[in-house]
């Protein structure tokens, strides 16, 4: 047998993704904690490749783990034989001879686990695979879209439909409306799985307010949110759980006093969460969440509800958390997807949405400048006496208005908030006409002046 370590033909390993219509349905059995391959309904047989040589089976093939809990490799051995590893066991043989056929994880206090599909194709050799397991991970193709996730709100509508991909295994990801959520509990850290749900955040039993995971030096466990832990981040991750729902919601393992503490650890609390036995160069981080412990959704400093980690990219260290210090990972770029309240920044391909106050008709309409950009009168049906409008003007600060009158030319009077500058001040409607008039404020005049009038022809 060629030295698969030496062989100028890479090894193969794996099964034939190139077929359409592939040979075998993989399944698990919690009762009997078994990992089934069986022959599809309609074939006769299904193939695979181990260390170089072709095997064919025409019946189910089966391992069963031991109730231990724990993180399992699946694979068929040199000898055609099914056969499972703990997590911790696994050596490069693993990879370079056997073929690896799913990833399971067990809990042996609920009796409940996860079964990740790993049949990778014989087109990527054992030793790429490796390598890309090792540095890269899985990575976020398209689609996968939060909707509903809403700044106030408590639960939300839905993630949409997409992809990605585990190197060369491309996983079809289903629209879902509810998702489980993950956490740890007791001394050994057992992840732990709750009835799918659409909540932003996880209530624990009668609890009054919400509650994250905490390791408090000797156990893992579900705290309840108070004054100093009032604030938590829960994270959408996409997995290949042939079990259920395969995108999951991780509680997280820290809670922070405020809402702008939480909202500044998002890019760092990546590096802190532990996933031991999640197989985590398996899972996509799709985004994260801002919580209170009364379970609504909180903005973020650009006001949006939740920050978008498909795009970003990392590896997975062997600890079991995050790697942002290797060069495939550029530690700012969580931050630079956010907008600071204070921060210089340069911003493209936004669109500024005006904001617009709305009369039919009023003599004196108030405006307040610091919540409108724009106001517009639709029919107005009396001379206008006099505009107020207050605000704590900035320099060069923009205020528009749009005038249409009832039928009858009105009068404009507009008061001392408002001058001349190189385009006089109309004081009057042209009838059934719209009339346009953009100011700017002037901090030397302290005036709004009028610096372009124009009337629909």
């Amino acid at each position: 047998m060629l030295n698969p370590r030496i062989n100028t033909i890479p090894p193969l390993n794996w099964f034939d993704l190139t077929e359409v219509d592939s040979n075998w349905t993989l399944s698990r059995d919690n009762g009997t904690r078994t990992v089934s391959l069986a022959v599809k309904a309609g074939e006769s047989s299904f193939y695979f490749w181990a260390n170089n040589k072709k095997f064919e089976k025409t019946t189910t093939q089966t391992a069963t783990i031991p109730d231990t809990t724990g993180a399992y490799y699946i694979y068929f051995d040199n000898n055609w034989v099914m056969q499972y590893v703990a997590s911790g066991g696994v050596t490069l043989d693993t990879f370079y001879e056997h073929a690896i056929v799913a990833l399971v994880y067990w809990n042996a206090t609920t009796s409940t686990g996860m079964c990740w599909n790993e049949r990778h194709g014989i087109i990527m050799s054992s030793s790429t695979h490796y390598y890309n397991h090792a540095t890269i991970g899985a990575r976020y193709e398209s689609g996968i879209d939060p909707t509903g996730i809403t700044v106030g709100n408590t639960t939300y509508t839905n993630t949409t439909a997409g992809f990605f991909w585990d190197e060369d295994i491309r996983h079809t990801i289903a629209l879902d409306t509810t998702h489980p959520f993950l956490y740890r509990l007791w001394a050994t850290g057992e992840w732990t799985s709750t009835t799918a749900d659409n909540e932003a955040w996880y209530k624990e039993g009668w609890d009054t307010y919400y509650s994250w995971n905490e390791w408090t030096g000797a156990t893992w466990q579900l705290t309840e949110g108070w004054v100093s832990t009032d604030y938590f981040i829960t994270f959408f991750v996409a997995t290949p759980d042939i079990s259920w729902q395969q995108v999951k919601k991780i509680i997280w393992q820290n809670a922070y006093s405020t809402a702008n503490a939480a909202r500044e650890a998002i890019s760092t609390e990546l590096q802190s969460l532990n996933t031991n036995w999640l197989f985590n160069p398996e899972i996509v981080f799709l985004y994260a969440i801002i919580v209170k412990r009364d379970g609504e959704v909180q903005a973020l400093e650009d006001w949006n509800s939740y920050l978008d980690l498909r795009y970003i990219k990392g590896v997975w260290g062997s600890s079991g958390t995050w790697d942002m210090t290797t060069a495939t990972y550029d530690p700012a770029a969580i931050e630079e997807q956010l907008v600071w309240l204070t921060a210089t920044q340069t911003l493209t391909n936004k669109r500024l949405t005006a904001r617009v106050a709305t009369f039919a008709s009023d003599a004196t309409p108030d405006v307040d400048s610091d919540d409108y950009d724009a106001v517009t009168i639709t029919a107005q049906a009396a001379a206008i006496t006099d505009v107020n409008v207050t605000w704590t003007p900035t320099n060069f600060q923009k205020l528009i208005f749009r005038i249409k009158d009832d039928g009858t030319a009105r009068a404009i009077t507009r008061g001392s908030d408002f001058e001349d500058a190189w385009v006089a001040l109309p004081t009057t409607t042209v009838v059934s006409k719209l009339l346009t008039v953009g100011f700017i404020y002037n901090t030397v005049t302290s005036k709004r002046w009028c610096v372009a009038v124009a009337n629909e022809t």
